[in-house]
């Protein structure tokens, strides 16, 4: 397959909060790819509670794209890319009434039931919903221009992911391409890519607190550079599916949630930085 230019790529940051920006080719931009309203409107009727009210900035062009405005333009250019960002949705955590925030609960002299080492985390489903929509409709939307594009750099790969509530509703698949293949195949069997790890783990975290304890783990899997991910959540992962050639897909198992998903596409966008850096 020939080399796609590149139309999009991923970064992965932290500051003051763990986000993902998005770096999109200005032509694209410039030619204001709009969302279907048809689409906008299915995931209205599939999430009636958490986002039939909300309002939709449907224009890639704009300064916001998405419900809640989840994503960000940055108004700049960056060598004929236009940077957008989405932040991680922050789980709010109280202090346990029951056992005073303790993690005990005196009565039974044992586990606190009705938290998690004392604190009570909850979420804010409009906005962890909101996100995972507009992320999947955002790089559905400038998908479908990609060879509108100036750039002369390679695509690395690109992210489908799906959004549905329900077991295995929050998929994701990655399709890996020559430039990327050629550095996994480089990686020795067995090693470890740590900065996937620590960006999974960071935004999980971020997102789900100390609630959901999993593993984070990203590496090697032969000698032909293949990636595996395990990440939170029973056999919940990304793993090898198809042929070896080029280009080679990725698709996850067991994604049922969108914080699984998030914290997927934080580790691909650290693979992103670790492989132009």
């Amino acid at each position: 397959m020939a080399d796609i230019p590149r139309y999009y790529g991923l970064s992965f940051g932290e500051q003051r909060f763990p986000y993902v920006e998005i770096l999109v080719d200005k032509s694209i931009i410039e030619n204001d790819p709009v969302c279907s309203k048809n689409e906008i409107n299915r995931f209205r009727s599939i999430f009636p509670k958490e986002l039939s009210d909300l309002s939709f900035s449907d224009h890639i062009n704009a300064g916001s794209f998405g419900f809640l405005k989840s994503i960000q333009r940055v108004p700049k250019c960056e060598n004929g890319f236009i940077p957008f960002f989405f932040q991680f949705p922050e789980k709010k955590e109280e202090k346990c009434t029951k056992c005073d925030g303790t993690g005990i609960d005196p009565k039974i002299d044992w586990d606190c039931l009705e938290c998690h080492g004392g604190k009570k985390i909850s979420y804010n489903w409009q906005k962890v919903w909101g996100l995972a929509v507009s992320l999947h409709l955002f790089l559905k939307t400038i998908s479908r221009v990609k060879y509108d594009t100036s750039s002369r750099l390679e695509q690395l790969f690109t992210i489908e992911t799906g959004v549905n509530p329900g077991q295995e509703g929050c998929s994701v698949q990655v399709t890996l391409l020559e430039p990327i293949i050629q550095v996994l195949e480089k990686i020795p069997k067995g090693q470890q890519i740590y900065e996937m790890e620590e960006a999974m783990r960071t935004a999980y975290l971020w997102i789900c607190g100390d609630n959901h304890p999993g593993r984070y783990k990203v590496w090697i899997a032969d000698s032909y550079g293949w990636l595996n991910i395990e990440c939170p959540g029973e056999n919940a992962g990304m793993f090898p599916s198809g042929s070896m050639g080029s280009p080679r897909m990725m698709q996850s198992a067991h994604i049922d949630s969108p914080f699984q998903q998030l914290a997927l596409i934080a580790a691909f966008a650290a693979l992103h930085d670790k492989v132009i850096s």
